[in-house]
């Protein structure tokens, strides 16, 4: 009697854990990776064109070379960063006016928008987007506080 428990037992732990490992292995949906990502059409849902930006940039950072962004002339003012980016880890943003740091701001790689509030004085503006944490994709816009 106790070796047809131990076989009923063994047989109903198996079928659970091949039941569990199907139900696991079928919920799994491969999503692209950062490498294949069309950046124009994931900055299209991930962060829609704000009116009135005065500057905005997207791209992948596949190694741990910044990418820059640049606009010719900025007016002084307050300004709305608004950021966001996916991948792991962190999204780092330089914002310098006339070759001088002018602010910095930090995106979280969740899908999440980070907003800051920024005050800028006039001249030519270059954003440069960074991370440790390649491969990312990232997208950033400016807009006058208004």
């Amino acid at each position: 009697m106790t070796s047809r428990m131990t076989v009923l037992t063994r047989a109903l732990t198996a079928g659970a854990l091949g039941a569990l490992l199907l139900g696991t292995v079928s919920g799994c949906v491969q999503r692209p990776g950062i490498e294949q990502v069309d950046v124009p059409s994931w900055q299209a849902t991930a962060l829609p064109s704000a009116p009135g930006a005065v500057l905005g940039g997207s791209g992948k950072l596949l190694d741990r070379q910044p990418a820059d962004t640049s606009l010719a002339h900025l007016e002084a003012g307050k300004y709305t960063f608004t950021m966001t980016c996916e991948g792991n880890g962190k999204t780092y943003f330089a914002l310098s006016v006339a070759g001088k740091e002018a602010a910095d701001a930090t995106s979280a790689c969740n899908g999440n928008k980070d907003v800051v509030t920024v005050s800028l004085p006039a001249g030519d503006l270059s954003v440069k987007a960074s991370t440790v944490d390649a491969p990312i994709i990232y997208a950033f816009q400016l807009v006058p506080k208004g």
